[in-house]
Protein backbone atom coordinates (compact mmCIF):
# COMPACT_ATOMS: atom_id res chain seq x y z
CA UNK A 1 0.00 0.00 0.00
CA UNK A 2 1.24 3.49 -0.80
CA UNK A 3 0.05 6.68 0.85
CA UNK A 4 0.11 9.95 -1.02
CA UNK A 5 -0.18 13.45 0.46
CA UNK A 6 0.05 16.37 -1.95
CA UNK A 7 -0.90 19.92 -1.14
CA UNK A 8 -0.25 23.32 -2.67
CA UNK A 9 0.04 24.70 0.88
CA UNK A 10 1.75 22.04 3.03
CA UNK A 11 0.52 21.54 6.57
CA UNK A 12 3.00 22.26 9.32
CA UNK A 13 2.75 18.78 10.84
CA UNK A 14 1.29 15.45 9.88
CA UNK A 15 1.21 11.97 11.38
CA UNK A 16 1.43 8.93 9.11
CA UNK A 17 0.84 5.32 10.10
CA UNK A 18 2.62 2.66 8.03
CA UNK A 19 3.40 -1.02 8.20
CA UNK A 20 6.88 -2.34 7.49
CA UNK A 21 7.43 -2.35 3.72
CA UNK A 22 4.87 0.35 2.93
CA UNK A 23 5.79 3.71 1.39
CA UNK A 24 4.68 7.32 1.82
CA UNK A 25 5.15 10.05 -0.79
CA UNK A 26 5.48 13.78 -0.12
CA UNK A 27 5.64 16.41 -2.88
CA UNK A 28 7.04 19.89 -2.32
CA UNK A 29 7.37 22.75 -4.79
CA UNK A 30 10.63 24.65 -5.13
CA UNK A 31 12.18 27.15 -7.50
CA UNK A 32 15.95 27.44 -7.40
CA UNK A 33 15.81 30.42 -9.77
CA UNK A 34 13.70 32.29 -7.23
CA UNK A 35 15.71 31.08 -4.23
CA UNK A 36 13.05 28.69 -2.90
CA UNK A 37 14.29 25.28 -1.71
CA UNK A 38 13.69 22.56 0.89
CA UNK A 39 16.01 20.56 3.11
CA UNK A 40 14.93 17.45 5.00
CA UNK A 41 16.30 15.43 7.92
CA UNK A 42 15.08 12.01 9.11
CA UNK A 43 15.42 11.52 12.86
CA UNK A 44 15.94 7.72 12.71
CA UNK A 45 16.57 6.28 9.21
CA UNK A 46 16.58 2.75 10.70
CA UNK A 47 12.78 3.05 11.09
CA UNK A 48 11.95 5.02 7.93
CA UNK A 49 14.42 5.82 5.19
CA UNK A 50 14.33 7.94 2.06
CA UNK A 51 13.64 5.40 -0.67
CA UNK A 52 13.71 7.81 -3.64
CA UNK A 53 13.95 11.54 -4.33
CA UNK A 54 12.95 12.77 -7.76
CA UNK A 55 12.88 16.34 -9.06
CA UNK A 56 10.75 17.19 -12.07
CA UNK A 57 10.47 20.51 -13.85
CA UNK A 58 7.10 22.24 -13.64
CA UNK A 59 6.85 23.78 -17.11
CA UNK A 60 3.78 25.80 -18.05
CA UNK A 61 3.81 27.32 -21.52
CA UNK A 62 7.63 27.57 -21.46
CA UNK A 63 7.53 30.37 -18.87
CA UNK A 64 10.50 31.17 -16.66
CA UNK A 65 10.24 30.71 -12.92
CA UNK A 66 7.91 27.71 -13.01
CA UNK A 67 10.10 25.79 -10.61
CA UNK A 68 10.35 22.14 -9.75
CA UNK A 69 8.34 19.47 -7.98
CA UNK A 70 10.41 17.46 -5.47
CA UNK A 71 8.93 14.02 -4.83
CA UNK A 72 10.22 12.28 -1.71
CA UNK A 73 9.25 8.63 -1.16
CA UNK A 74 9.88 7.13 2.26
CA UNK A 75 9.88 3.42 3.08
CA UNK A 76 8.97 1.93 6.48
CA UNK A 77 11.84 -0.36 7.48
CA UNK A 78 11.11 -1.52 11.04
CA UNK A 79 8.52 -0.89 13.78
CA UNK A 80 8.90 2.27 15.82
CA UNK A 81 8.29 6.00 15.67
CA UNK A 82 10.41 8.67 14.01
CA UNK A 83 9.97 11.96 12.23
CA UNK A 84 11.21 13.84 9.20
CA UNK A 85 11.56 17.59 9.30
CA UNK A 86 11.53 19.64 6.10
CA UNK A 87 12.76 23.23 6.31
CA UNK A 88 11.87 25.67 3.56
CA UNK A 89 14.47 28.25 2.58
CA UNK A 90 13.55 31.36 0.63
CA UNK A 91 16.52 33.43 -0.51
CA UNK A 92 18.63 32.18 2.37
CA UNK A 93 16.02 32.77 5.07
CA UNK A 94 14.14 30.01 6.88
CA UNK A 95 10.49 29.83 5.87
CA UNK A 96 8.05 27.26 7.13
CA UNK A 97 8.92 23.93 8.70
CA UNK A 98 6.98 20.74 8.02
CA UNK A 99 7.25 17.79 10.39
CA UNK A 100 6.01 14.35 9.39
CA UNK A 101 5.77 11.85 12.24
CA UNK A 102 5.93 8.23 11.10
CA UNK A 103 4.43 5.50 13.29
CA UNK A 104 5.50 2.14 11.89
CA UNK A 105 4.00 -1.18 12.93
CA UNK A 106 4.77 -4.78 11.96
CA UNK A 107 3.39 -5.93 8.66
CA UNK A 108 0.91 -8.59 9.82
CA UNK A 109 0.52 -10.08 6.33
CA UNK A 110 4.30 -10.47 6.00
CA UNK A 111 4.45 -11.92 9.53
CA UNK A 112 1.88 -14.62 8.62
CA UNK A 113 3.80 -15.54 5.46
CA UNK A 114 7.00 -15.93 7.51
CA UNK A 115 5.19 -18.09 10.07
CA UNK A 116 3.82 -20.33 7.29
CA UNK A 117 7.29 -20.69 5.78
CA UNK A 118 8.71 -21.76 9.17
CA UNK A 119 5.91 -24.34 9.59
CA UNK A 120 6.62 -25.72 6.10
CA UNK A 121 10.33 -26.04 6.93
CA UNK A 122 9.51 -27.94 10.14
CA UNK A 123 7.21 -30.30 8.23
CA UNK A 124 9.96 -31.01 5.67
CA UNK A 125 12.44 -31.75 8.48
CA UNK A 126 9.95 -34.11 10.13
CA UNK A 127 9.39 -35.93 6.81
CA UNK A 128 13.14 -36.40 6.36
CA UNK A 129 13.42 -37.89 9.87
CA UNK A 130 10.61 -40.39 9.23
Amino acid sequence: MQYDFNSSEPKLSRSVQLQVGETYTKKLSSDSGMGLSWSGTIQDPKIVHLHTHRTTMNFRNHECGNGQINTYTFEAVKPGQTSCEFVQYYRGKVGETITITFVVSKNEKKKKIEENEKENEKEKENEKEN
